[in-house]
């Protein structure tokens, strides 16, 4: 990580590891840049297989937070966690961040540069699956004007990781992803949003 979770500059290494849907929901495990596990915190509720962990500095601290999105059907959260493993915040959301056949995650960025952190993934709405829409929020689970934004109106699909950047130039950052509305022409769709 760079910066380390801790901004002391060492770099340590953070992974989800999976649960097994029965006694474990799944696990955090914080390593030290010597290989030694500095944390290990077993989750209350699920954490799949394809799900990355993000840090990001979402409350302007002196360190970096850990999330991770988990879910007890039939509630999905983001959870934030310290640079030693202990839960600071936990965020409801209204929407499964999974997909069966791709790793997904989501980005925490500025995205309309005002000064505070936002987060972004795509997802379906929990209790629908029947369409899978982008979803931009603050880090207390308030969605931004304007979002969420369908991308497909189609039963369970897979969801996508989004990227954020300014990709045309113009001093704005915008969200790219992609979509696979006709995957039964084995084509995927690549959105922009801004």
């Amino acid at each position: 990580l760079e910066g380390g979770a801790s901004l002391d500059k060492n770099k340590e290494l953070v992974v989800a590891v999976q649960g097994d849907g029965e006694d474990l929901f799944g696990k955090i495990l914080i390593f030290e840049n010597d290989g030694s596990i500095r944390s290990e915190v077993v989750t209350d509720c699920f954490v799949g297989a394809r799900k990355f962990i993000t840090v990001a500095n979402i409350d302007n601290s002196d360190s970096l937070e850990i999330l991770l999105a988990c879910s007890d059907y039939p509630n999905s959260y983001i959870d934030v966690y310290d640079n030693h493993g202990q839960r600071l915040d936990r965020i409801s959301i209204d929407y499964a961040i999974d997909s069966p056949g791709g790793y997904v995650g989501f980005i925490v960025d500025d995205i309309d540069r005002d000064g505070s952190l936002e987060i972004i993934f795509s997802g379906y709405k929990i209790g629908g699956w029947n369409s899978h829409d982008l979803v931009v929020m603050d880090t207390k689970g308030n969605m931004l004007d304007g979002f969420p934004v369908l991308i497909e109106d189609r039963p369970y699909n897979q969801a996508v990781m989004p990227a954020v950047a300014d990709f045309v130039g113009d001093d704005k950052k915008e969200i790219v992803l992609a979509s696979h509305l006709h995957l039964d022409d084995h084509l995927t769709t690549v959105h922009m949003y801004n």
